[in-house]
Order: C-alpha cells, then structure tokens, then sequence
C-alpha cells in the first residue's frame, strides 16, 4: 500500500467520514447499521479499526 493511500484512510477515520454502514445510516443513504457479513450490530470506525477479524489478520 503506497503512504499517501494509508494517510488518506487515517484522515478519513480522524474526520468520521469513512463510509461505514452506520455513516450511511447517518446520511440517510442506508437504513441497516449492521454488518451482515459477520453479524455484528453496527458497522461503524471502531468495528473497522479494533474489532473486525478481518482487519486484524492484515
């Protein structure tokens, strides 16, 4: 991954605009905040950056 990829995600989280599924909610654009893949209730920035297995095995 280049650095000016990993800085524009970091700034994107800093900011709360990561498009989640609770940011979608939020914009009106979605109306489930959860994550069906995994079955967690909110797919918001922490579940992203702490919880997800996923992120956990990169």
């Amino acid at each position: 991954m280049r650095p000016q990829r990993v800085r524009f995600f970091f700034w994107t989280v800093l900011k709360k605009r990561l498009l989640t599924n609770a940011e979608r909610v939020r914009r009106g654009l979605e109306v489930d905040p959860s994550y069906p893949i995994y079955g967690h209730d909110s797919e918001d920035i922490l579940h992203i950056i702490r919880d997800c297995t996923t992120t956990k095995e990169v």
